[in-house]
């Protein structure tokens, strides 16, 4: 007997990558973030909860359409193959910003809010022009999710999920390092954009 091969694997076994690579490079740079002391947190027990079961849920969500597409066919929206394509360079561009994000800042990185004794300001590689630009990959993420899955329910909650996030601490990660780092970050947020790169204004 001949098992038919469904006729949206190469997306399946793409969004099934693409979160197999970003657990591997979020995990590397956590263990490397664990081994460099003690820190400072700003966030509370709930908000990284709240952030936990909401990842937990996503990871579910993703390996229900990767093993069984059938359970989530009532979310699915009829997205051309080609516009599905589209998220592979999304994905490519995804990854290989976040990948650029985590060696640029290191030990500095955190998966809470928090600041270290030696806590460095780093304003080089993407964040030369960005404040965030871990956002930005995380949004370019759920972009691909959308893109690639079809499926408004993984996208459409991915999306939700990084703004909920990004709402929750961004205001609060950013008055912490005024205080750490006072006029140069105060001068920093001026030349640079939050997510993205901010225009020059033509005199």
């Amino acid at each position: 007997m001949i098992v038919p091969v469904p006729d949206d694997i190469e997306f399946r076994i793409s969004i099934a990558v693409l979160f197999a690579l970003t657990l591997i490079v979020r995990s590397y740079y956590q263990l490397q973030s664990f081994r460099s002391g003690k820190s400072e947190r700003f966030e509370s027990p709930g908000n990284v909860a709240v952030r936990s079961i909401a990842g937990v849920a996503l990871l579910c969500g993703i390996a229900i359409y990767v093993l069984r597409p059938q359970w989530l066919e009532w979310a699915s929206i009829p997205f051309p193959r080609w516009l599905r394509w589209l998220g592979v360079p999304v994905v490519i561009a995804a990854l290989a910003l976040l990948c650029l994000v985590h060696r640029e800042l290191g030990r500095n990185f955190s998966g809470t809010l928090h600041l270290r004794q030696e806590h460095q300001l780093i304003m080089s590689g993407p964040y030369q022009r960005v404040r965030h630009p871990m956002y930005t990959a995380f949004f370019l993420m759920s972009l691909a999710l959308l893109l690639l899955s079809t499926d408004w329910l993984l996208g459409a909650g991915r999306i939700a999920g990084v703004s909920a996030v990004m709402l929750s601490r961004l205001r609060n990660e950013e008055r912490v390092m005024v205080e750490r780092f006072g006029s140069q970050y105060r001068a920093y947020m001026e030349r640079t954009g939050r997510f993205l790169p901010k225009l020059k204004a033509h005199s």
